[in-house]
């Protein structure tokens, strides 16, 4: 009966862990930097996102982290990431009763907390108006009571040389893939596609508002998330 019951709740986390396939989710950003030195500079970001159609808070992503300017064309990048994540999985609580073993369900989630080291290179160019930028990053991935392990992200991102507006609103799109190094079912198991623009609100102050269709792979299939994505940057 207890195997039974393990195994159950087994299942039940699987399929409470994850959001519907084509689920609606808002991530909302704020980000502060500045100049440490002429080539150095730091930052902080903290991401909230919301999923299940944008109606329940399950993830908050926390970024603090220096780049270091080595030219006009590459800059890399240090920074330490600590993602809090809502599991919408049952916790059951184990009772003796009579000697015979009785379970509970205490909470219908919990929150788990990774601990992300990040690595950035990012090369850029100019061609033509158009802002050219490829970030390599490479995160070692520590969540509580599951393997550690690397995951490689490379992003390509192109601006438009338009600026509309005295806002200077500035189009781009972008393309992301990511690569888990896992001991099992290592593969490239993400795809994120970006649709934006980045303009300015107040002096230091810019914002930036996209579209992100998420694909993730899971079990050999691939499911999909829509993503809206708001955020707001000082630099000083």
């Amino acid at each position: 009966m207890k195997k039974i019951l393990c195994i159950t709740m087994m299942l039940a986390a699987v399929a409470a862990s994850a959001y519907d396939d084509g689920d609606s989710q808002i991530w909302f950003k704020t980000a502060i930097s500045g100049n440490l030195t002429s080539n150095v500079t730091v930052k902080a970001e903290n991401e909230f996102r919301y999923g299940d159609d944008a109606s329940e808070f399950y993830e908050d992503v926390l970024l603090l982290g220096a780049d270091y300017t080595v030219n006009n064309w590459f800059k890399a990048g240090l920074a330490f990431q600590e993602v809090s994540s809502r599991k919408n999985t049952p916790r059951f609580e184990e009772k003796t009763v009579e000697g015979e073993a009785t379970y509970s369900e205490k909470n219908d989630y919990y929150w788990t907390t990774e601990e992300r080291p990040t690595l950035d290179l990012v090369f850029s160019k100019k061609l033509k108006g158009w802002g050219l930028e490829d970030r390599v990053r490479t995160e070692y991935r520590m969540k509580e009571k599951e393997d550690e392990y690397f995951r490689y992200r490379n992003r390509i991102k192109a601006k438009t040389p338009w600026k509309w507006t005295s806002l200077a609103i500035n189009p781009y799109v972008a393309w992301e893939a990511n690569y888990s190094d896992k001991d099992v079912d290592a593969d490239w198991d993400r795809h994120r596609y970006y649709a934006g623009a980045g303009f300015k609100v107040y002096k230091a102050i810019k914002a930036d508002v996209y579209y992100c269709l998420q694909q993730d792979l899971k079990a050999g299939d691939w499911t999909d998330l829509n993503l809206y994505g708001i955020g707001l940057s000082a630099a000083f």
